[in-house]
């Protein structure tokens, strides 16, 4: 109809380059007006033989089992598909090694790769190898720092989360007090995001809440310990905001301090943070699901390189759930 190699008109329906913008134009006007999708049972006759592969390329840091288990949900749903997953762990920190499995993966033929990318150039670089290559990427729990190269981010909106934190902390220290904020470095990008909003919706508020010095973790659990030990008999906060991991950390300095009359408030529910909400050393936890994280993460992969199905939203937020020992 289009009166173009069926080539061509593949290069269109998957967003691929090589195509003038009016061969585009008019290609995909044929597309809208027909109402083309691809055949779903030729595919899946294709791929009965070939694996769909994805790559999942994730930190080792608190969250990952959670975001694994709920790749393993996704996996149970669509491996009849023949799809199978590729796991990738990268130590927090380790940016070369990340970035070169990044480029590896830009060299082989996968149906997508889901990454907890660290901020860096290197990594960012990487990352247009995959953009280039024409393979989907999907960001999960961490976002880059450049949009253009993935197909979506899968996570919490930070933004809305540090100001969720703020307004909790302003109301569990009755408007006055001294907050240490215990968090990641900035290749984290995302989880530094949680402590500027944090810190810019606290100054919105007419608090008398101080501020203290950060304290830059590394999400290294020795250094958490050594470092909020430190911060509690420096300073005396009356209370902690840890915006990444390592609290089970935090939580047992804060037990050899003594000082377990301390606010504390952090992010996300693994069965530790449950624990310690439960008996009551934990005040507050603002969570998002990390399981379904995991398994929205492989969905959208499927779904665009099965169905050539765009996500709704260039980021796709999981519920923001304000969790206290009473609503466990």
């Amino acid at each position: 109809m289009a009166g173009v190699h069926r080539a061509t008109v593949d290069k269109v329906l998957h967003h691929r380059p090589g195509v003038s913008d009016a061969v585009r134009s008019k290609v995909q006007r044929i597309i809208d007006e027909v109402d083309y999708e691809s055949n779903i049972l030729g595919k899946a006759l294709k791929y009965q033989k070939q694996k769909i592969v994805i790559a999942a390329v994730l930190l080792e840091v608190d969250a990952l089992p959670e975001i694994k288990r709920g790749i393993e949900s996704a996996y149970q749903d669509f491996k009849n598909f023949n799809v199978e997953i590729e796991y990738y762990i990268v130590k927090y920190g380790e940016v070369g090694e990340q970035a070169d499995i990044l480029a590896l993966l830009a060299k082989k033929e996968c149906a997508g790769v889901i990454v907890s990318p660290m901020y860096h150039n290197l990594i960012q670089d990487a990352m247009k190898l995959l953009h280039q290559a024409n393979i989907p990427v999907v960001t999960v729990n961490v976002d880059s720092y450049a949009q253009i190269d993935r197909l979506c981010f899968i996570g919490q909106d930070m933004e809305k989360a540090g100001a969720v934190a703020a307004r909790m902390m302003d109301i569990f220290l009755h408007h006055r007090g001294r907050v240490a904020i215990i968090g990641s470095s900035d290749e984290l990008l995302s989880v530094k995001k949680r402590e500027l909003s944090f810190r810019r919706h606290l100054a919105m508020q007419r608090t008398d809440v101080e501020l203290l010095p950060s304290i830059d973790t590394k999400e290294n659990p020795v250094l958490a310990f050594s470092e909020t030990l430190r911060v509690i008999n420096q300073y005396g906060p009356n209370a902690l905001f840890i915006t990444g991991g390592c609290v089970p950390e935090v939580c047992r300095a804060v037990k050899v301090s003594g000082r377990e009359d301390l606010v504390i408030i952090c992010f996300e529910r693994y069965p530790e943070i449950e624990a310690f909400l439960k008996d009551g050393m934990i005040d507050c936890t603002i969570s998002s699901d990390l399981v379904l994280q995991g398994y929205e993460s492989v969905k959208t992969i499927f779904e665009f390189f099965m169905y050539d199905r765009q996500p709704k939203q260039d980021a796709i937020y999981m519920p923001i759930g304000i969790v206290l020992r009473e609503n466990l």
